[in-house]
C-alpha cells in the first residue's frame, strides 16, 4: 500500500489487487506500507482492517457518476448489499467476498455490522428462512411505506358479516382487494394521507375498521376509526381515482366527503 497516493488511488489499488485472477488467497501474505517505516505483522493487521473499513464505509472511487461508492447500505447492525446493478456487473461484490474471505483465512477481522439476515445467507442459510426486519431497509422512504403497508390492524369485512346485508360477498371481496392493491402501491405521502383521512391523524391506532356500504364516495368516521367504501366500483382505476381525491381532503377538514 502506497500511503503517498490519494485515497482514490489507494482504493483503486485495493480493488485491482482483489480482482486479480488465479490467486491462491491462502498463501502467506507479506504487506508493506510505502511512505511509512512500519514493518511486521502490524502492517498486515492494518491492511485487513483497512479492507473491512472500506467495505463498511465505502470506497473513494468514481463509479456511476458518484465520487463515493458504498457496497453496503443502511444502519449499523443492519447493513445490506447495495441494489446497484452497476456494482454487481462490475464484480465489486466479488471483490468484497474475496476481501472478507482473505481476512478470515489470515485470522483478520470480520465484516461487522451486517444484517443478521445477510449473515444467515452468507453462512449457508436459505434466503426463504432468513428473518428480515424493517431496519434492514436502508431507504427511509421505502421503510415508511413498508411500515404503513403492514396494516395488519385492519379489520377486513368477513363473508359471514351481516351488518351490511346490501353488499354481496363478491362486492366485499372486490372492494377489499382494491384497497389492498392501493395500499401496496401507494407512495409514502398517499399512505400518510390515507391514515389521516381514516383516523384524523397520522398515528396508527390499535385497530382500523373497514365497511363496504352504499354511497358515491369513500367516507370516514374518524372517531370510530372506520373507513367506509362504496361497493359500486367495478374497476381499480376508478377506485384509485376516487380514493386519491378523497384522502386529499384530510388537509382541509376531518376527511369527510
Amino acid at each position: 500500500m502506497d500511503l503517498s497516493e490519494s485515497p482514490a488511488e489507494q482504493d483503486m489499488a485495493l480493488v485491482s489487487f482483489y480482482k486479480r485472477p488465479n490467486v491462491e488467497w491462502g498463501r502467506p501474505l507479506n504487506c508493506s506500507l510505502e511512505g511509512d517505516t512500519a514493518i511486521g505483522h502490524g502492517v498486515t493487521k492494518f491492511f485487513f482492517s483497512t479492507c473491512m473499513e472500506k467495505l463498511r464505509s465505502g470506497f473513494c472511487i468514481n463509479f456511476a457518476n458518484s465520487s463515493y461508492t458504498q457496497l453496503f447500505e443502511g444502519e449499523p447492525g443492519h447493513l445490506v448489499p447495495s441494489a446497484s446493478h452497476f456494482l454487481v456487473e462490475s464484480d465489486m461484490f466479488m471483490v468484497a467476498g474475496r476481501m472478507i474471505g482473505h481476512s478470515f483465512l489470515h485470522g483478520g477481522p470480520c465484516l461487522q455490522g451486517l444484517s443478521p439476515a445477510v449473515n444467515h445467507v452468507l453462512l449457508g442459510g436459505s434466503p426463504e428462512t432468513a428473518t428480515v426486519t424493517l431496519e434492514d431497509c436502508p431507504d427511509l422512504d421505502i421503510r415508511e411505506t413498508i411500515r404503513l403497508v403492514l396494516l395488519q390492524r385492519i379489520t377486513w369485512p368477513r363473508e359471514d358479516d351481516n351488518d351490511d346485508e346490501d353488499c354481496s360477498v363478491e362486492t366485499k371481496c372486490r372492494m377489499s382487494g382494491y384497497l389492498r392493491q392501493f395500499i401496496a402501491n401507494a407512495t409514502p405521502t398517499e399512505l400518510t394521507n390515507l391514515v389521516k383521512f381514516w383516523t384524523g391523524w397520522e398515528v396508527l391506532p390499535l385497530s382500523l375498521s373497514l365497511e363496504v356500504v352504499e354511497g358515491r364516495y369513500l367516507t370516514a368516521s374518524t372517531c370510530f376509526e372506520t373507513l367506509r367504501i362504496p361497493g359500486h366500483y367495478k374497476d381499480y382505476t376508478s377506485f384509485k381515482h376516487d380514493i386519491l381525491t378523497c384522502i386529499c381532503t384530510c388537509h382541509t377538514g376531518f376527511g369527510l366527503v
